[in-house]
């Protein structure tokens, strides 16, 4: 199997600034949290961001479930590693999301 080059982190603008600053650092767990896609944790107001892991010295693991795309990777990564991913969000997949965002938000 391929390993891919970059896996993805979703989260708030506030902790991308900081995450793009500092880099991405364990806080609670032993693990930072990253998915292969871009999409799998996103919802309109979060920040993707992609993280390049080719060369990472650290262990990774993921969860044997279908539809759940999370990897724990056990350590910390550095600002380096990490750029802004935003425009990997696909147009309509985007637009679809928003909108049903908004439609819980009238409830």
């Amino acid at each position: 199997m391929r390993r891919p080059h970059y896996l993805y982190h979703v989260t708030t603008p506030e902790n991308a600034e900081k995450i793009l600053r500092d880099g991405l650092k364990r806080i609670r767990d032993p693990w930072v949290y990253l998915s292969e896609r871009p999409t799998s944790w996103w919802h309109p107001g979060l920040d993707v961001l992609r993280v390049r892991i080719t060369g990472l010295k650290g262990d990774m693991t993921t969860f044997d479930r279908p539809g759940l795309d999370e990897i724990m990777y056990w350590g910390d990564i550095n600002p380096e590693r990490i750029s802004r991913a935003d425009g990997l969000i696909p147009r309509r997949y985007r637009q679809k999301l928003e909108r049903e965002y908004r439609s819980t938000e009238d409830r």
